[in-house]
């Protein structure tokens, strides 16, 4: 078998893989001295480009063991985390903290952020640099903070605590780099306001929120906070009841700003820009920015930020023509994503996203092209010489098998990702993704066009658009009423081993490299390995939890 998808080719895998690895390592606990790890990666590296040519193994491994010790110090540089503090009980400590990420306001009236700590008391100079969870009471015309504002609070400071058994809202911090909790937040004040670009930020956020409320709010105000929460990612605006039939139906994903957000947007601005006349590059730049400011709008999260080095760096990898293109853009990326914040690769939308594209490029376009290629009846019959009929099922088989292949290539990894991150194996997401999908597409084309004409003040014509989304997301949320009730739609079930979610995917991407690189076997016989070991994994290391 050997189709134009094979053709691959991504020398930035010798960078990522490498790295990654040393990013685990630090974390199961290599303990040397980030900067001692950081001069023997740079000897290591330098040695295997001066013995280049002793042997032709010689510099690679020089080279792959340089990148292991430099995981291994990102990781120690990026989470720093205090000890003896951390062993510390709870105490009341006064700080100034810049504020990083808002999460939004509880019903008890509290805004919940992750902030950095810069000015300490003097007895506690050691946590300065330290990430910590923030929750503050807001008075009733306070306003709440934004990004890059610097604050004083007083507080109680504790250590985060996190169940290594049962992931949660604490997982995910400490996955951030955060390790201790602020709270009893009452006495607090800004001290450096943010600067003109976050106002304007914010500004922009409050704008786009009010435009995508235009004629949905005052009818059908559960309408509008769907539609809010699917583009710009303010998953607060849903319901209980809402987040729960997402959840259950495998469907969440849709409320983050991720790829699929990412890139809709991004083929609708190029669309939108493509009659300037700036030339190929100038185009790129120009939606690059633009693209950059929606994500930086919406709040800036790991996921868009990760969806949007992909989307950037598959397009530049394109115009480019560098080898691969798809495959190379996405380990540029992810190259990227990992230097930035190594920490990210421990969680749940870093494995899920990144996932998920490789498994659509190294097994779902070879496996659409093998079904294209051999469920072909009407290949003896001459396109011209084809009926009404015979074309109409040519339309459906373009683009049910394409579907079909894409769809199982992403649902092997939500399947593992799903029991290791969420505990639930929701295996009916396979048919709900087929229509939510598609149906989310329409929205968030809506949603843009809504944007653009509420940014220009024709407010009618935003409504119009916003009316047509609401009526698809109203039929959305009927279908998943409706499907979520249905027995056996998603199962509870958690891995028995807690390091047994990370293996097992680790384990399943090397088993896709591996097939990638055999061409998938003669005829493509090795398409059954892929399902067979994730069928095997839950089988046998999962099971429903006490």
């Amino acid at each position: 078998m050997r189709t134009g998808s094979l053709s691959y080719r991504a020398p930035l895998l010798w960078f990522v893989l490498p790295y990654a690895a040393g990013v685990v390592a630090g974390r199961l606990g290599l303990v040397v001295a980030p900067l001692v790890l950081l001069a023997l990666a740079l000897c290591l590296i330098w040695a295997g480009w001066y013995g280049r040519g002793f042997r032709p193994w010689f510099w690679g491994l020089c080279f792959v063991a340089g990148l292991f010790l430099a995981g291994g110090a990102a990781y120690q540089i990026h989470r720093r985390r205090v000890l003896e503090r951390e062993a510390l009980p709870a105490r009341e400590v006064e700080a100034t903290l810049l504020c990083e990420r808002v999460f939004g306001l509880t019903k008890t009236g509290q805004c919940t952020l992750i902030g950095l700590l810069v000015q300490t008391d003097s007895h506690l100079r050691e946590l300065r640099g330290q990430r910590v969870y923030v929750g503050l009471k807001l008075a009733k015309a306070q306003s709440p903070p934004i990004r890059s504002e610097r604050l004083y609070v007083r507080g109680i400071l504790a250590p985060l605590v996190v169940n290594a058994e049962k992931r949660d809202f604490s997982s995910y911090l400490s996955e951030a780099g955060v390790s201790f909790r602020l709270t009893r937040c009452n006495a607090w004040r800004r001290e450096q306001a943010a600067g003109l670009y976050a106002r304007f930020r914010e500004a922009a956020l409050g704008r786009f929120s009010k435009v995508l409320e235009a004629g949905l709010a005052g009818r059908r105000p559960e309408l509008a906070g769907i539609l809010k929460a699917m583009m710009l990612g303010r998953q607060s605006d849903l319901s209980i009841e809402q987040k729960q039939r997402y959840m259950l139906s495998g469907t969440m994903h849709l409320f983050a700003i991720s790829g699929l957000h990412i890139a809709v947007i991004a083929a609708a601005m190029g669309g939108l820009i493509a009659w300037l006349p700036l030339g190929i590059w100038g185009r790129f730049a120009l939606s690059t920015a633009l693209l950059w400011f929606y994500v930086d709008v919406t709040g800036a999260s790991p996921s868009a930020i990760r969806s949007y080095l992909m989307v950037v760096c598959v397009q530049f990898a394109w115009l480019g023509r560098l080898p691969g293109s798809s495959l190379s853009g996405i380990c540029m990326a992810m190259a990227g994503a990992l230097i930035i914040s190594p920490l990210d690769l421990f969680g749940a939308g870093f494995q899920m996203s990144y996932g998920i594209v490789a498994a659509l490029i190294l097994m779902g376009q070879p496996l659409t092209e093998l079904l294209l290629e051999r469920l072909d009846p009407l290949e003896p019959v001459p396109p011209i010489l084809r009926s009404r009929w015979q074309r109409a099922f040519e339309a459906f088989r373009v683009w049910a098998l394409p579907t079909a292949s894409l769809s199982l290539s992403a649902a092997l990894v939500s399947l593992l990702s799903g029991v290791a991150f969420f505990g639930i194996l929701s295996h009916g997401s396979v048919l709900a993704n087929l229509l939510m999908i598609p149906a989310s597409v329409l929205v968030i084309h809506a949603g843009f066009v809504s944007l653009l004409f509420g940014l220009v003040g024709w407010e009618g014509a935003a409504a119009l658009f916003n009316y047509g989304a609401g009526l698809v997301l109203w039929a959305m949320d009927a279908v998943l009423t409706w499907f979520v009730a249905l027995p056996g739609v998603y199962l509870t079930l958690s891995y028995r081993w807690s390091w047994l979610g990370a293996v097992g995917m680790a384990g399943f991407l090397v088993l896709l490299l591996f097939c990638y690189a055999r061409g998938w076997g003669r005829r493509g016989r090795l398409f059954w390995l892929p399902p067979a070991f994730v069928i095997a994994l839950l089988s046998l290391g999962a099971g429903t939890p006490p």
